[in-house]
């Protein structure tokens, strides 16, 4: 016979399959609800270190995020110009070899990959110089490191706000994509450490619903064409 703890993790995943049924029709609904209503022509060179990417998928697994954060986005990713002027954006995806996993990829190919979902930019406002050498030394802490967290009965430490403590499953994770944008920055101080990085949303992080730490702003999403 089967023990109480087997049936009780097949009930619970059930009950996130509907629940992720759910979140898709409903993703299906609303997700335009929080489009940004300002659109921009993006340069490469306009995009500067600390500038945050946002993607809004139509796949399924971004459908149940956007479902679950009543939004259109779930992805970021973090802008960082090295030291030569190239723009890297630094993230957590599965896209293919060598991206997969933690990684830099260049802002050309990263547009390249996502040009045909819904694209954003949160653009860093200061005032306060943003701290691209911590930025990147952190960055790299997690470097082919970090696994990217995909869906799992874990996922329901999504559910509630926790009160602020040390990255819980260390440098390898496993992390969502905006998770890891959130570790970096509370790391370098550019976010309170209030709540745990699973605390807020790709949503929150688009519409700036993240508290910033003094000094360091940004401004509120605005739409982007790709080429």
């Amino acid at each position: 016979m089967p023990c109480p703890a087997f049936w009780k993790e097949v009930i619970c995943g059930v009950i996130i399959v509907y629940l992720c049924v759910i979140l898709v029709i409903v993703a299906r609904i609303q997700t335009t609800v929080d489009l940004p209503r300002k659109m921009v022509n993006l340069d490469h060179d306009m995009i500067r270190t600390g500038d945050i990417l946002v993607v809004g998928y139509k796949h399924v697994m971004g459908l149940v995020i956007s479902g679950w954060s009543e939004s259109e986005w779930s992805h970021t990713g973090i802008a960082y110009r090295d030291k030569t002027g190239s723009l890297w954006i630094l993230e957590a995806a599965n896209y293919y070899k060598p991206y997969i996993g933690t990684f830099r990829i260049p802002f050309a190919e990263w547009l390249r990959i996502n040009r045909k979902s819904n694209l954003g930019i949160v653009r860093y406002r200061g005032p306060k110089p943003f701290p691209s050498d911590a930025l990147e030394s952190e960055f790299r802490k997690y470097e082919a490191q970090m696994q990217l967290d995909t869906f799992n009965l874990e996922w329901r430490r999504f559910l509630r706000k926790r009160p602020y403590t040390e990255p819980f499953r260390g440098v390898k994770g496993p992390y969502t994509c905006y998770e890891l944008t959130l570790i970096l920055l509370q790391s370098i101080d550019v976010v309170e450490r209030l709540h745990t990085c699973s605390s807020y949303t790709p949503g929150d992080i688009a519409w700036c619903r993240i508290p910033w730490s003094h000094g360091h702003t940004y401004d509120t999403i605005a739409g982007f064409y790709g080429p």
